[in-house]
Order: structure tokens, then C-alpha cells, then sequence
């Protein structure tokens, strides 16, 4: 079903069964207002920069890594550390990775020092870090996980295990560790495959679960995960959408096709399909769809989904029942305001 959506500006469109709604926006944020609700959607989804520092504090003790070293401090008591003996511990590598690290490391290929940080979880009175090592092109070589009794009186870090694969991390500072089933996990690519690198908390070893090929990006959608949601792009050039449980690492595959696939919404699941002609936006369940111009952006909400265009400096926007591309509110931007018309020249005499 293609939609040409008519806007008239701050419309409303009365609709058999359907709660009244009234559009407007002022310049930041789309305003629908219901009969006993109100949603504010921004049109800028604004994130917050990189993390270039990890502190954690309690009471005298504080954790902090700043990209380049950890440092511990205890009321006067401070060690710092670059974590340099962990490429060539013989807990983590063999004989053979242990000379082949200290040939890239007087090389210049690699270093020592630790890359990166790319995950950190408190469980308990244990801190979990996930450090990261990339060689002299920013490629990754390994990860490892450490941990720090924060009960001890004087805590210190304890190497755990090398990870499976490498995360997805990228920069000085990232947080993709999570805890699943009893599992420290994170997302991690392991050689051609994709799937969770997990350590588990009881039996003390870790596991690599594959789930598929070609990923371009995940996300979690909520903080006590129990779905992961993904993009994949096939090796036959088509994008691929799907879903994990994380209870079971089942996967199940949601949509193909030759157009860019991202997700709108999880609740219900909501889809949109990108080319350079335009883009449709999907309802999963139902299957309902509805075209829309290049450039339309679409936000979901409790009370009903709202599409605009363009998505920077929008004109037109339309608000949708929810779950259906019924439309029960308009706006379009107002006409630029005429000037006013020039005073008459006073007669000459």
C-alpha cells in the first residue's frame, strides 16, 4: 500500500475507534497530544560522545582507566599499571604465541601495553574488565579478562582467561560486557563467524557461541537482555535482519532483502527497507507496509508511530494508529510570513 500523506498544518483527523490526536512541532520535538497522554519526539537523536575515561569510586577506593593505564587508589595508596605481561603469559598463550608476541613486540608490530578497554561489569564485590589489544594498524589481536576483588584490602587485578574472538568494541573506551545465563558475554567476531564470547561465572571457562556471518550491526534493547537484535550483510550482497534469544542462542531470521534492513522499533517490531528511490517502513507482525520518500525518518511510541520529511529540517509529518498506517493526525510547515507591504511615498507637491 503506498501512502501520500496530505498535511495540513497542527491537523487533526477524526477516526472511527481511534483516540483524537493533535500535532505540532516546535523547532526540536514533534508534539502529539491524546486525550490523556502526551509524547514529545526529537527530531536530533543526539549521542553522547565517547568515553574517554572508566571510573568507578566507593567510598576510599576508586578504579580509573584513561585509555592508556589503570590506575587503583586506596585512601594514599596508588598502582597504576598498562597490564604489559599479559601478551606473554603462559596462563593466556602457548610456548609457540609467546615468541611469536615477543617478535611482533620487538618488531614494532605490537605492543605490551594494553589497546584499549572495552567492557567492564561489577558483580558483587567483583569488577570485571575487558582489555583489549590491537597490533600497529589498529587491527585486534586478542582480548582477556581480568578481575579485581574490590573486597580485598588492598585490591589489585587477577588475569581470568583470554577471550574468544575479539568484541565489536571500538575506541579507548567501550562497554559491551553483559552479563547472560550466569555468563559474563559480549559480541565478538571469531575468524568468519559472529556469535557471543562468553566466560561462565560458576564453571570458570569460556565458550564462543556462532550465530552467523557478515554482521554490520547489533543492539540489545534492553538492560536486562534477553534479545539481541542484528544486521547482517550476505556474501550474495543482500541485507539480512534478525533477532537471537539469549536464553537459548537461537537465532531467527526476520527479513532479507535488496535493500539496507534496520530496525524501527522491537515493540511491536518495526522495519524499514532504505535504497536511493525511497524507503519502506514495515509492520512484522501483521506484515502491513507503507512506502515513503528517500530521507523520511519514523519513530515509534506507545501511542502510535510518527514519520517525517526530510528527517533533518522536516515539512510534513504524519502520526499513525498504532500498529496500522491509519492516519490520525497532520502537520506541515506553515507558509514563510508575507512582509508587510511598503508605506506609500508621500505625494510630491
Amino acid at each position: 500500500m503506498l501512502v501520500i500523506p496530505i498535511l495540513l498544518c497542527l491537523q487533526t483527523t477524526a477516526v472511527s475507534g481511534v483516540d483524537t490526536v493533535r500535532l505540532a512541532y516546535d523547532g526540536w520535538n514533534f508534539v502529539a497530544t491524546g486525550s490523556n497522554w502526551t509524547e514529545r519526539v526529537p527530531v536530533s537523536t543526539a549521542t553522547l560522545p565517547p568515553a574517554k575515561t572508566f571510573e568507578f569510586s566507593d567510598g576510599e577506593l576508586s578504579i580509573k582507566f584513561d585509555g592508556k593505564q589503570m590506575t587503583i587508589t586506596l585512601g594514599k595508596y596508588t598502582r597504576s599499571t598498562r597490564f604489559p605481561d599479559i601478551p606473554t603469559s603462559p596462563r593466556l598463550f602457548s610456548k609457540e604465541q609467546i615468541r611469536d608476541a615477543i617478535q611482533g613486540i620487538e618488531a614494532g608490530s605490537r605492543a605490551r601495553e594494553v589497546s584499549a578497554l572495552s567492557g567492564y561489569e561489577l558483580l558483587g564485590d567483583q569488577m570485571y574488565l575487558l582489555l583489549h589489544w590491537d597490533d600497529e594498524d589498529r587491527k585486534p589481536i586478542f582480548e582477556a579478562l581480568v578481575s579485581i576483588d574490590l573486597a580485598e584490602a588492598i585490591p589489585w587485578f587477577k588475569v581470568v582467561d583470554k577471550m574468544p574472538g575479539v568484541s565489536t568494541a571500538t575506541g579507548s573506551i567501550s562497554d559491551e560486557l553483559l552479563v547472560v545465563n550466569g555468563r559474563l558475554a559480549t559480541v565478538a567476531k571469531n575468524s568468519e563467524k559472529w556469535g557471543l564470547a562468553t566466560w561462565d561465572l560458576d564453571k570458570k571457562y569460556t565458550r564462543f557461541y556462532p550465530i552467523g556471518s557478515g554482521l554490520m550491526r547489533y543492539s540489545i534493547p534492553s538492560q536486562a537482555p534477553s534479545k539481541l537484535l542484528f544486521v547482517e550483510r550476505t556474501s550474495y550482497g543482500s541485507w539480512l535482519a534478525g533477532r537471537v534469544d539469549l536464553a537459548t542462542n537461537e537465532r531467527e531470521d526476520l527479513a532479507e532483502d535488496r535493500d539496507k534492513v534496520s530496525f524501527v522499533a522491537t515493540d511491536p517490531t518495526v522495519l524499514r527497507f532504505d535504497s536511493e528511490q525511497g524507503c519502506r517502513i514495515r509492520y512484522l507482525a501483521s506484515g502491513l507496509e507503507s512506502s515513503f520518500p528517500a530521507w523520511t525518518a519514523a519513530r515509534d511510541t506507545p501511542h502510535g508511530l510518527i514519520t517525517w520529511y526530510p528527517s533533518t529540517k522536516p515539512t510534513t509529518a504524519t502520526w499513525y494508529a498504532k500498529g496500522t498506517w491509519t492516519p490520525v493526525a497532520r502537520w506541515t510547515q506553515p507558509p514563510p510570513a508575507k512582509p508587510p507591504a511598503p508605506k506609500p511615498s508621500p505625494a510630491k507637491p
